[in-house]
């Protein structure tokens, strides 16, 4: 590099000499190039530049895309005490990257991150075979909001916003990641399940919440039946069908609901109630 010409870089502003050219990037997408003049070869009119630069791409306020970014750079160091102010940064922003931001902040919220609740999530996600229900169960319990900073009325509120971020975010995994909290917590939240901290909800506890003492109410039953569906229809079609049993879950009690979110649920809970 040509030393008498420095480079001048900040996170949203890069100049830097390039052979003949003067190269001037605005937030890694915006570039222009200019030809190097003597003007130009002290840092005070490189300033100069960067402030006339800024100018013509509309000032140097915050972009969309920096809002993401600086949310993201917080996810990446929060944890489940602050996850969800990350938020924050990026309020009034409706891109799929946005809600990417939010839905990883519901479940970091709810200690997903921490590494045994990881293994003992992919264990269990991984681990559906055969056409039981209780298998399947096993891995909604994994998946179940259920910290102990919240009441349950307030889990299953956050596990409604966790699916409708995930679905907007238009990450398939995630959606039938978030389907399978939805169902676990509106279960739980049915039976007046008690959040604690040390006893987190097991295989048992959603198979009472979903097939015993007549099963669900119609609204629960209704909410499983929309999770199920969306699960189905924005992750499971296609190939994943034949490799998921949730999937095939999913599709079954779908063609069997007819398009009714209560008999989706209906059904559904009656597939996992069945050994």
């Amino acid at each position: 590099m040509n030393q008498d010409i420095p480079s001048f870089s900040r996170k949203d502003l890069q100049i830097k000499d390039q052979g003949s050219d003067l190269i001037v990037k605005f937030n890694d997408q915006v570039g222009v190039s200019l030809m190097k003049r003597r003007a130009l070869r002290q840092p005070i009119a490189q300033l100069f530049l960067a402030c006339c630069f800024c100018l013509l791409a509309g000032g140097c306020a915050k972009t969309d895309m920096d809002r993401v970014s600086e949310a993201q750079d917080c996810l990446d160091t929060s944890t489940s005490t602050n996850a969800l102010t990350c938020m924050d940064k990026i309020d009034g922003i409706t891109t799929p990257s946005s809600y990417l931001i939010r839905c990883a902040a519901y479940f970091i919220d709810q200690g997903f991150q921490d590494p045994a609740r990881l293994t003992q999530v992919i264990s269990q996600i991984t681990n559906t075979s055969g056409n039981g229900g209780s298998q399947s169960i096993a891995a909604l319990a994994a998946m179940g909001f259920s910290a102990s900073k919240y009441t349950m009325a307030q889990n299953d509120q956050l596990s409604a916003d966790a699916l409708t971020a995930c679905q907007n975010s238009l990450s398939g995994g995630l959606i039938y990641l978030a389907s399978a909290s939805r169902i676990a917590t509106a279960a739980l939240h049915d039976i007046g399940f008690i959040p604690s901290s040390t006893t987190p909800p097991t295989p048992t506890d959603v198979h009472n919440a979903l097939c015993t003492n007549g099963g669900p109410s119609t609204t629960t039953k209704a909410a499983i039946g929309d999770a199920a569906s969306t699960a189905y229809q924005q992750n499971c079609a296609g190939a994943n069908v034949t490799n998921d049993v949730l999937c095939q879950q999913y599709q079954a009690a779908v063609n069997a609901g007819g398009g009714n979110s209560t008999a989706v649920g209906g059904s559904l809970i009656n597939t996992f109630c069945t050994p």
